[in-house]
């Protein structure tokens, strides 16, 4: 039997100046912050390189200062019955780009429409805090072209000049030229995405090949609140679509980057150690929260990215029925300062690699380890 929960332990430290790892220490030698290795078999510590014969199994302890519950620490962890390792690299947040006509690239793209017709630009924004406001459809808004400027360089003056189409939605999109139906006080727009207009060849020429370019608004990063202890991590991510209802006019659209949150933020990293002490230091969070903030110790801190590594394991206990073990998912999360994971990689891929485990060294390159669950043999 196998519960469909994981249980975290996580430890957050500088693997470069808090990673202890001798085979004479103990956990009651470590100090603040200091995260030992230690063969379970005999309680001491082990060395910066040990085996699957050498250390079989393995317990993490650090110290957080709370001597009413010791160091933290995992349960056992048996080489046999680890099942993943693996890490993510902080990563900086990515902007979606999106165009409208040309698109810097292809010079067949342009926006092509003509005087009668309709024309509605439509754009969806999606972001967590629109969610609040919005619900799960976004921020939608219709953005009719109100010009009648034709090309002077079409003989029959029908096609509008694609400068002008440009010009006019970048005002719009932007909040500097809102219609009588959109006032720019009331439009979200102008605070999640920036429009430019893009073009090349010379304008009023035949040749002229006009886009508009728009780009997600960074949102920043949320600072941690030290009064708040029940601080979720936002990961402020913005996408957002673009259209034409009925395709007509056709105006190319293009999708050139997609958006990414990025990664390692102080506040997801804070998250998970509160989570984790969720299970053993501070067990009545959901009940009185206002008294709580004292009993969370965190390291996380602002202005800091920080990388992840994951060792994934099962740990059982016997059970009087059938089966006669319970086996339950366990995973232990490192969290350091981005680049700072060089001894905790050898340490750990020597002691797995061995057995067909992927070696992680995203502190010096992007190996990112095993992504699948490996069964030892």
């Amino acid at each position: 039997m196998i519960s469909n929960l994981r249980y975290p332990k996580v430890f957050l430290f500088n693997p470069s100046t808090e990673l202890v790892a001798v085979n004479t220490a103990k956990p009651q030698d470590l100090t603040f912050g200091q995260v030992g290795f230690y063969n379970a078999k005999t309680g001491v510590g082990c060395t910066t390189t040990p085996t699957n014969v050498s250390c079989p199994v393995l317990q993490i302890h650090q110290n957080l200062g709370d001597n009413k519950f010791g160091t933290t620490r995992t349960r056992d962890i048996s080489v046999q019955r680890v099942r993943k390792w693996y890490a993510q690299k902080a990563a900086v947040a990515v902007q979606q780009v999106t165009y409208v006509g040309y698109d810097e690239v292809v010079g067949t793209k342009n926006l092509v429409a003509f005087k009668g017709q309709q024309v509605n630009l439509v754009i969806n924004l999606f972001n967590n805090d629109l969610s609040r406001w919005y619900g799960p459809r976004g921020y939608f808004v219709s953005l009719p072209l109100d010009i009648a400027v034709c090309n002077p360089c079409v003989a029959d003056c029908e096609q509008l000049d694609p400068d002008d189409i440009a010009d006019f939605y970048v005002a719009l999109i932007n909040g500097t030229n809102a219609s009588a139906t959109n006032f720019p006080a009331g439009m979200e727009l102008q605070n999640y995405v920036l429009a430019s207009k893009v073009a090349t060849g010379t304008q009023g020429n035949v040749n002229r090949r006009v886009g508009i370019k728009i780009v997600t608004v960074s949102q920043g990063i949320e600072l941690i609140k030290a009064n708040e202890p029940q601080q979720k991590y936002n990961a402020r991510l913005t996408t957002f679509t673009v259209g034409i209802p009925g395709n007509c006019p056709n105006f190319p659209i293009t999708t050139t980057v997609k958006a990414v949150t990025g990664c390692g933020f102080p506040l997801e990293a804070l998250e998970l150690e509160k989570e984790s002490q969720g299970y053993d230091r501070v067990r009545d969070a959901m009940e009185d929260s206002q008294y709580l903030l004292p009993n969370y110790i965190t390291r996380a801190a602002d202005g800091v990215k920080y990388d992840f590594y994951f060792l994934e394991f099962q740990s059982g206990h016997a059970d009087s029925g059938i089966p006669k073990e319970i086996v339950d998912p366990y995973i232990v999360v490192f969290i350091v300062p981005t680049g700072t994971g060089a001894a905790l990689q050898t340490l750990i891929n020597g002691w797995l690699t061995p057995l067909g485990f992927d070696a992680v060294t995203i502190a010096a390159s992007t190996g990112k380890g095993s992504g699948i669950p490996q069964v030892n043999a």
